[in-house]
């Protein structure tokens, strides 16, 4: 696409493998001869042996890699979903106990709960490699970090996230061109949704109907109010509900979340629509694709995390810049092939969503 900057397809997993590293060791001022600190950095992280993450499921790929080529280190990954990694995070904190040495995971948890508590060491300064440092490179030539100080909390990544599904046995899909198609009155009472007072599970399609420039307050008003929508607070019964042709139409939901990759796979009719299918695009978000470095038992910087909730907020608790666009666009301009499932691949023919 005509303005896109292009980048090494490992630019990514480069990023990974200063951080693993970093997580290991006090890096120092930077110096202009990058590869001597890289070098220092290395042997210290060696000598020490042991890095540990608290991760989602989703970069599996990139810590085997690492482990290829840095065989002396050995990497330990703790994988769970957010609200579950952060009330960990902080439990452990609470008695006196730094486990992990790197945070990989969604933005809501990392700076509602971690950033404010002071979880965090800076980690602009301790990125080294001319192609992580080179902003350049990255998505719209900048590093995009969640947190107002641009320091703690770095957003690398984003997927597309289509959120609307539908039973291919009810559905003709060249029967929608846009959004607004959802609102033919032949689908009042066929769809499904996930409860939107879920927050952090729904905040994403909500976010983008209510700023999209194409669709707006009136949109979503028109959705909620017209449509007869049912809702579910359970995932697997809205595709299940969905493969049955209960309903015709699932909404606010990603289908990652419902697992509608999985059913598809599995032989049900279902399928959905992707971020070329509809003239508005679909969100953008660093959905687990965010990086703190996790800091050691410093009283200074921990004298208020006991007054925080373990758990999550929603997008309202974001910084201004993040509520105003609704999503995070990508990171870097390209990752391994084979790294995102279908669904999320955000193609390259135009830009999905909105700015």
């Amino acid at each position: 696409m005509k303005g896109r900057l292009r980048v090494n397809a490992f630019a990514v997993y480069t990023m990974f493998t200063v951080l693993l590293a970093l997580g290991l060791a006090v890096a120092g001022e930077i110096k202009q001869d990058w590869q001597t600190d890289w070098d220092q950095t290395l042997r210290a992280a060696k000598s020490e042996g042991r890095v540990v993450l608290y991760v989602s499921n989703q970069y599996d790929e990139f810590f085997r890699e690492f482990q290829k080529k840095f065989p002396e280190i050995n990497v330990v990954t703790v994988i769970g979903l957010g609200p579950e990694t952060i009330q960990r995070i902080m439990a452990e904190r609470r008695a006196g106990r730094y486990i992990p040495d790197i945070y990989i995971g969604g933005a809501n948890s990392g700076y509602n709960v971690l950033y404010k508590a002071k979880a965090f060491d800076p980690i602009k300064p301790t990125l080294v490699l001319p192609e992580v440092v080179d902003q350049s490179k990255w998505w719209k030539g900048s590093h995009r970090y969640i947190d107002e100080e641009g320091q703690y909390l770095l957003a690398f990544n984003s997927v597309a996230l289509p959120f609307v599904g539908y039973n291919s046995k009810l559905v003709h899909p060249d029967e929608f061109k846009s959004y607004w198609d959802l609102l033919n009155p032949k689908w009042k009472g066929k769809i499904v949704g996930y409860d939107p007072t879920l927050g952090s599970a729904v905040d994403t399609a909500l976010v983008f109907f209510y700023s999209h420039p194409q669709l707006g307050p009136g949109y979503l008003r028109r959705l909620l109010s017209e449509m007869d929508l049912t809702t579910s607070r359970d995932g697997r019964q809205i595709t299940d509900w969905l493969g049955a042709g209960r309903y015709a139409i699932s909404m606010f939901t990603t289908v990652g979340r419902i697992r509608l990759d999985d059913a598809k796979a599995q032989g049900l009719p279902v399928d959905w629509f992707g971020p070329r299918n509809l003239k508005e695009g679909v969100p953008l978000s660093t959905s687990t694709g965010n990086v703190g470095l996790l800091n050691r038992a410093r009283s200074e910087r921990r004298e208020d995390y006991r007054e925080l909730a373990p758990l999550p907020g929603g997008p309202d608790r974001l910084p201004k810049d993040f509520q105003r666009q609704g999503l995070v666009e990508d990171r870097c301009s390209e990752r391994p092939r084979g790294f995102l499932g279908a669904a999320n691949r955000r193609g390259d023919l135009r830009e999905y969503g909105y700015s």
